[in-house]
C-alpha cells in the first residue's frame, strides 16, 4: 500500500530522498475510500443471488462507492447495490434489462 502526499509549491523543502521518499513539510490531502468493482452478476439469470459469503462483505456505509462493469441485470439487484453505497456507477451490459438505467 502506498501514501500519496500533495505538497504544496511553496513548501518544496525535501529533508531526505529515498525508497520512502520522506518529505520535511508536507500536507496529506487524499483521503481512502473503499471501491467495490463488480461486474458479470447475470442475477437471476445464471444465478440466484449473490453468494452468501460474499453478501456479508458487503456492509452499507462501509464502501464509498461501487462501479459496475455491466450485466446487473435487474433492478432488484441494482437497488441492493445502492443500499451499500449511495455512489454507484454502472456501465449497461448486454443482458441488462431497460428499466435498470431509466430510473
Amino acid at each position: 500500500m502506498y501514501t500519496v502526499y500533495l505538497i504544496p509549491a511553496s513548501e518544496t523543502n525535501i529533508a531526505s530522498i529515498s525508497d520512502n521518499l520522506v518529505l520535511s513539510a508536507f500536507c496529506p490531502l487524499i483521503t481512502m475510500v473503499l471501491v467495490l468493482i463488480i461486474g458479470d452478476l447475470h442475477i437471476p439469470h445464471r444465478i440466484h443471488d449473490l453468494p452468501l459469503k460474499f453478501k456479508k462483505l458487503l456492509v452499507p456505509g462501509k464502501i464509498q462507492q461501487i462501479l459496475c462493469t455491466g450485466n446487473v441485470c435487474d433492478k432488484e439487484t441494482l437497488d441492493y447495490l445502492r443500499t451499500i453505497s449511495p455512489d454507484v456507477h454502472v456501465a449497461k451490459g448486454d443482458y441488462d434489462e431497460v428499466l435498470v438505467f431509466c430510473c
